[in-house]
């Protein structure tokens, strides 16, 4: 069941998925992993910190059986694109508690442009999300919704 989200988490969902461009080159979609010690200190100081917001906002969700349901063996562009704001907390969940026990295991997921897929999917869905919500705003009787969750978790 989708979830609702308070203006705080939204900005702070959109503060996540801003952080695509700490991970990757903005010009190149390239994984920012350079080959001095400054640029991978600089990259493991914004997975930290990534983590830290993430954490912070209660988004980890470790109920996993939704991916089971949905996972595919190759992450197609159009099966990112239908991810619900939810499915993608999920993923960010199950890549930063996987790290935990295979070290390096985000910084894979960074590198294989998941992260990226990821944080833009999370971008476009929060927003609509917000759009949703203001539709929704907009639509109250005595102040209930008529809009359905269904609508604003896309």
């Amino acid at each position: 069941m989708p979830k609702d989200y308070t203006t705080y988490q939204l900005k702070s969902l959109l503060q996540l998925a801003d952080f695509r461009n700490k991970f990757y080159d903005i010009h190149t979609s390239e994984p920012n992993i350079g080959k001095k010690r400054e640029d991978t200190l600089a990259l493991k100081k914004s997975i930290h910190s990534f983590i830290r917001v993430f954490c912070e906002n209660h988004f980890a969700d470790s109920d996993y059986t939704i991916l089971q349901k949905e996972l595919r063996s190759n992450y197609a562009t159009e099966w990112f694109n239908r991810l619900s704001l939810d499915v993608i907390l999920k993923l960010i969940t199950y890549i930063i508690w996987t790290d935990k026990s295979m070290k390096g295991y985000f910084l894979k997921r960074i590198e294989d442009k998941t992260m990226l897929k990821l944080l833009i999917r999370l971008e476009h869905a929060a927003f609509s999300y917000c759009k949703a919500q203001e539709r929704c705003k907009s639509q109250q009787i005595n102040g209930a919704c008529l809009c359905n969750k269904e609508t604003r978790a896309q």
